[in-house]
């Protein structure tokens, strides 16, 4: 988070309108700034928490503060609404709009406003030194201030008012010497407010009450003007057309109209500036909320290109490779489109923040009602231009998600196949290994055979002798002649006996484990696949019930719903009293405990018709 130091400049920040000692609040678009009680905000409540919201300026699609509220806070609008933002929520703070931190008995308190400028401008904001906000009509209802009296027409003093008004300094002086500076500066901003020259430093609510009072005619005004130049004499200031300067900060005071004529001043200006920002969904708030999808942050980067195919693929594996070869090119191309999409929604949205700051200022002559009318139709057309791209942005966002799931489903059909051929690759090296290993000890059991059979071995023929010495595992490196190999192999039958019969024993206790072994695999193989075909038939069965009852279900209560399933309703009423007979010979044949001898297809209806009017039956009074 950035600090919120207000000696940092910033283009936009929030200035204090209402509450003593605030500071301004410099914004910045890359981060978000914490907003709570701090000692270097001003803000000292222990009412508002120090995380009560953070602000982050944005600028689509137009310029706005996104306010991220921990704790409740408020937003006036520009026709004096006050709104509730709840905690944890995201809301916006358009110009021209209050934000308040906190309210107290529907009174808002600590205001701010977003103001255009150098934050260190603003930044000698003092405890007193706080503005209140009104209506842009108000403007014209204030009484026009008369200049400070002069040294010429002020009214003498006398010596005992001299006098009175030592022994009063006198005394603020021992009361600890606050009081004095505090009148002084309360004196100062009494001259300040209301003023001609500066119409916007109005009366604050927080040290004495907003006075309200009629507006008078013009010969009401001059009577008053009269009674408190009289008045005022006595107090030793002077008034000037009703309107004037004095110590106690009451002549001077901003006279406001009736709420009931400020309300009908609100109604005819909302109704000369109606589409304006808002008219036809052109307005902010549901371009800002969402704008802030539009990030680059939401684009995904683009997967990576398939492996190339392999000369020892099989058809399943080279047919899902071809799969994820179009997944991945619709989806690539997809991504292309959205990318394009985004820049095209970026330069709607900074056109419609364009047009939108085009407002015509009633300063320069230009608040007619066909200027207002034209600018309101340049707002609205280029808020359709900007969500007709957000719309055909988020369908091609939609796309690809669907895209980027087919891509997905097809590599993992691509990985499963790469593994059922290595587990069938490696399942036929195992084969063939313990087949050559069978044939090798078959051949040792023959030759054991022939050796025990013959007594004279050389009547054998030399080659034969060589393959039952290899068979038994006789060395016969050093054997030239047949009388070498026939000892060899004769030592190796008398010596070994022994061992070949624990070996064969051994073998043959070992090849009845792998045939049961072989036996049992192949029956848990069967039973996968059956298990695996079933399954499948319920999925079907299930997706099938569905439908069947979402047809049934359509546009129907409890009552149709019976009827479309076959079963007979007595009377017109739709409560439970008179569909308690319908409900019990509905649940008679289609609870699941009646249909478990059925086919696999009404076991999954039974219990989806089930699942529908245990629903309904619940809900119905």
């Amino acid at each position: 988070m950035s600090s919120t130091d207000p000696n940092v400049k910033a283009t936009y920040f929030l200035r204090p309108v209402e509450g003593k000692g605030l500071r301004p609040i410099p914004l910045s678009e890359s981060e978000g700034t914490v907003v709570g009680r701090s000692k270097d905000l001003g803000i000292l409540d222990n009412k508002v928490s120090a995380n009560q919201l953070e602000c982050k300026l944005t600028y689509s699609p137009m310029l706005a503060v996104e306010l991220k509220a921990k704790n409740e806070v408020f937003v006036k609008d520009r026709f004096g609404v006050l709104k509730m933002l709840k905690a944890n929520y995201v809301g916006y703070l358009k110009p021209g709009e209050v934000l308040y931190l906190y309210s107290s008995q529907s009174v808002p308190k600590y205001g701010y406003i977003l103001t255009k400028g150098e934050s260190d401008k603003a930044g000698h904001t003092g405890a007193d030194d706080f503005i209140e906000l009104l209506d842009e009509s108000s403007d014209d209802d204030v009484v026009e201030a008369a200049p400070p009296p002069s040294d010429r027409t002020a009214p003498p003093v006398s010596p005992e008012g001299t006098r009175r008004e030592g022994r009063a300094d006198a005394r603020a002086g021992r009361e600890g010497g606050h009081t004095a500076p505090r009148r002084a500066v309360k004196r100062q901003r009494d001259d300040r407010k209301g003023t001609a020259d500066d119409p916007c430093e109005l009366l604050s609510s927080d040290e004495e009450e907003e006075e309200v009072k009629v507006q008078f005619t013009s010969k009401a005004k001059s009577a008053r003007g009269r009674k408190s130049t009289k008045r005022n004499a006595f107090y030793g200031g002077q008034e000037s057309g009703g309107g004037g300067d004095s110590s106690h900060g009451t002549a001077n005071a901003r006279y406001k109209p009736q709420q009931t004529e400020r309300d009908a001043q609100r109604n005819a200006r909302a109704q000369q500036q109606r589409g304006y920002g808002s008219a036809h969904g052109a307005g902010p708030t549901t371009g800002s909320q969402s704008a802030q999808h539009f990030t680059a942050d939401n684009v995904q980067p683009k997967p990576p290109t398939p492996p190339p195919s392999h000369p020892d693929d099989t058809p399943e594996v080279s047919a899902t490779r071809a799969t994820l070869q179009k997944a991945w090119i619709d989806l690539c191309a997809a991504q292309d489109k959205c990318d394009e999409l985004f820049t095209a929604v970026r330069s709607k949205q900074i056109e419609y923040q364009r047009v939108t700051l085009e407002v015509p200022s009633r300063f320069n002559g230009d608040t007619d009602s066909s200027s207002l009318k034209e600018h309101n139709m340049r707002v609205n057309n280029a808020a359709a231009e900007m969500h007709l791209a957000m719309n055909e942005y988020n369908d091609i966002r939609g796309a690809i998600v669907v895209l980027r799931a087919k891509y997905q489903r097809a590599r993992e059909e691509l990985d499963t196949a790469l593994q059922l051929l290595e587990r069938g690759r490696r399942a036929a090296a195992q084969t063939r290994r313990d087949e050559t290993k069978a044939s090798d000890f078959q051949a040792e059991v023959e030759a054991w055979e022939t050796v025990e059979r013959t007594p004279d071995l050389s009547t054998i023929p030399v080659s034969e002798l060589k393959q039952l010495a290899t068979a038994m595992g006789v060395d016969i490196r050093g054997c030239v002649e047949k009388k070498d190999l026939a000892t060899a192999i004769t030592t190796r039958r008398e010596s070994g006996r022994e061992a070949w019969l624990v070996k064969r024993k051994k073998r043959a206790a070992e090849e009845e484990i792998a045939v049961r072994q072989r036996r049992k695999l192949a029956e848990l193989r069967k039973d996968e696949s059956k298990r695996q075909a079933d399954e499948s038939a319920q999925a079907s069965a299930k997706q099938r019930a569905v439908r069947q009852v979402a047809t049934w279900g359509k546009n129907a209560d409890l009552r149709v719903f019976l009827q479309r399933c076959g079963i007979p309703v007595e009377g017109v009423g739709r409560n439970k009293k008179s569909l308690t007979a319908a409900y019990r010979r509905a649940m008679m044949k289609y609870h699941p405990d009646r249909t478990r001898g059925a086919s696999m297809e009404q076991q999954a209806l039974a219990a989806e018709v089930t699942k529908w009017i245990t629903h309904e039956w619940q809900n119905l009074s």
